[in-house]
């Protein structure tokens, strides 16, 4: 299998541990990920960048990825209305539950263009995340949030299931891991966790929250960053 992207030297991670380490600034900066991709419904492809007019210089990556422990990055075969394929990111903003729980990024081909068992989203930020919410996560539909060290297995930080029909979970303390997974932790309509699942397990991130660095602390994570790769890797290519 090959690396989607790997550290050069120990170096690189020991800056970034340093940058992890100084203060950040105390104002929040959500990433509206609908909002930030143009406001309207389309495929992102296997990864995709988000920077934000209020954080300058700032960026979060979004990847399409398939299981096991560690992920892998997917080959993005999938396209809108199908079935089949392998998983692509997808911006979603329209959906039948009121309050707009069904806006955020979903993956294809599934038909709610939302994340789907066994796959997930993958995101890896250049400043800290604090928080990140979850949407249309309906009675009885599971999700699940990891943290990821580089070239390590992932961590389960946060899991549960649904209790409305309107659910948006919101997942804070989330540690200064490199990289964070959200997926759905079982497969549809079967027995997840302390619950049993009653819809089709598809949920949506809709947004992050990040801490805003001084330029100081920034210029260290952009050092950091420059050498740290998501840990995910390509699955070959078959056929």
């Amino acid at each position: 299998m090959k690396p989607l992207t790997l550290v050069s030297s120990l170096a690189a991670t020991a800056v970034l541990g340093t940058a992890l380490a100084v203060p950040a600034s105390a104002s929040p900066i959500t990433w509206d990920f609908f909002a930030l991709a143009g406001g309207s419904n389309h495929a992102l492809g296997a990864q995709y960048s988000f920077t934000n007019p209020e954080a300058t210089g700032q960026y979060i990556t979004a990847y399409a990825l398939v299981p096991p422990n560690p992920w892998y990055e997917s080959n993005c075969s999938g396209s809108s209305g199908t079935t089949t394929g392998a998983p692509c990111l997808y911006v979603k903003g329209a959906g039948t539950l009121p309050g707009n729980p069904e806006r955020g990024l979903g993956l294809i081909p599934n038909a709610q263009n939302e994340i789907f068992y066994p796959d997930g989203i993958g995101i890896l930020a250049s400043a800290p995340i604090l928080s990140l919410s979850i949407g249309s996560v309906q009675s009885g539909e599971s999700w699940q949030v990891q943290g990821c060290y580089f070239n390590s297995l992932c961590t389960t930080l946060d899991q549960g299931i649904g209790g409305g029909t309107n659910s948006i979970v919101n997942v804070s303390d989330l540690g200064n891991y490199a990289d964070y997974v959200v997926d759905v932790p079982c497969a549809n309509g079967s027995s997840c966790m302390s619950g049993t699942t009653t819809y089709d397990n598809n949920i949506v991130l809709m947004s992050v929250t990040t801490s805003v660095p001084e330029p100081a602390t920034f210029a260290l994570f952009a050092v950091g960053l420059a050498g740290l790769g998501f840990m995910v890797r390509r699955r070959k290519t078959t056929g």
